[in-house]
């Protein structure tokens, strides 16, 4: 099983830079039989199912790397020790995979594939190092891994201005040549399905026919603090007591997930309005037809590279009220393409939110601008075939 490029992505789920990866492959010119695309684990979400689809090659290692140090360390020292056995076991598979397939190139497709990274190097192979967003941790983790991404990459590549000076913040400027900022794109043809109607959605959630004068307030992630769900309960319980006719809808993850410590704590300081003004939906394979649904798309976010579904909802001209984090300060001009509030500012996102549940004109302005500005600036084949040249330069 021969391939020139490898692509290592370190979620099995069909997230942010998963859909981003799958939008590459799906429009690249490259022969999609020089491809393989490595997961850690599958997903019943489609992700692998939808890569092979378009005929490139996967290979699923059949290990969840997605673990994170914090929770484990929560729980007790033999979780921490499994936690650097499974690590260590991942590693040696993905040194196997890369002996085996030899490829000329390493893609990989998010900033903590550093397993891989290291693996790859050792190897001596040619790395292509997409981060996708800096991430959040503290300033000595932040340190060693762009020190990392630089010393071990071929080529970097940053969504934005912003994301190649945090790397470079502590790093020599010899590095900078190293990084080529290529935003992501979207494909301006996607078209939610008017299937779906709000009015049936709402009688189905509900319970009720009276769903006449309801606004939907939703919002689409994973379900990790990094998002800011535990914002969005509290500000949805905020709003509601005030305004009954507000419906706040979360679509991703596994639904109410009682495997997941933080979002069991979101699910107990939101129970008093849980199922009735707020709805934890799971994962869903029609996204974009819920995203339709929405009146206003609210995500307070504590750290973004450039969010896709930020730019889907734009896309689809909704009204976007997110954090001014750095990905969303390149798609969101604050009071024209969107509104921005300074993250984790309560007051400011309850205010900001309370207008545009208010104000269906402001929605209807913010939404059309962001819908021009996503089709004029953020087209999918741009960013293809300036990620094909980085690749294919590569080889």
């Amino acid at each position: 099983m021969k391939k020139e490029i490898v692509i290592f992505t370190p979620g099995g789920f069909f997230g942010g830079s998963e859909k981003t990866l799958y939008n590459f492959l799906k429009t690249t010119t490259i022969n999609k039989e020089r491809i393989l695309v490595v997961l850690p684990l599958k997903i019943d979400n489609g992700l692998c199912d939808k890569i092979r689809r378009l005929g490139v090659g996967t290979f699923v290692v059949g290990i969840d790397k997605d673990k994170t140090f914090s929770n484990i360390l929560i729980k007790n020292i033999c979780f921490l020790i499994m936690y650097f056995i499974r690590r260590i076991i991942y590693f040696m598979k993905v040194i196997y995979i890369l002996i085996k397939v030899n490829p000329k190139v390493v893609y990989l497709n998010n900033i903590y594939c550093d397993v891989e990274a290291i693996a790859s190097f050792i190897l001596n192979k040619k790395i292509i190092w997409h981060i996708k967003g800096t991430g959040m941790s503290n300033r000595f983790i932040e340190r060693i891994r762009y020190l990392l991404i630089l010393k071990l990459s071929s080529k970097v590549i940053a969504l934005t201005n912003s994301d190649k000076n945090k790397i470079l913040k502590y790093c020599k400027i010899k590095y900078s040549n190293k990084i080529e900022i290529i935003p992501e794109g979207i494909d301006a043809q996607i078209k939610a399905s008017l299937e779906k109607d709000k009015e049936n959605f709402l009688r189905e959630i509900l319970g009720t026919k009276n769903v006449s004068n309801k606004i939907i307030v939703g919002m689409v992630s994973n379900l990790i603090y990094l998002k800011g769900i535990d914002l969005f309960a509290d500000i949805a319980k905020s709003i509601v007591r005030k305004n009954k006719d507000v419906i706040f809808v979360h679509i991703g993850g596994k639904g109410v997930d009682q495997s997941n410590y933080y979002f069991r704590r979101v699910i107990n300081i939101s129970k008093e309005i849980l199922n009735k003004n707020l709805f934890f939906l799971g994962f869903k394979d029609d996204i974009l037809e819920h995203m339709n649904l929405f009146d206003i798309f609210f995500f307070p976010t504590r750290a973004e590279g450039q969010p896709l579904v930020v730019m889907e909802a734009m896309l689809l001209g909704k009204a976007v009220l997110t954090s001014a984090v750095d990905g969303n300060l390149e798609l969101i001009k604050d009071t024209i393409s969107g509104m921005l509030f300074q993250k984790g500012n309560i007051e400011e996102m309850k205010n900001k939110l309370n207008k545009l549940i208010l104000d269906n004109k402001l929605r209807k302005f913010l939404g059309d601008n962001a819908k021009k500005k996503i089709i004029k600036e953020f087209r999918l084949e741009n960013s293809t075939r300036k990620l094909e040249r980085v690749i294919m330069k590569s080889i």
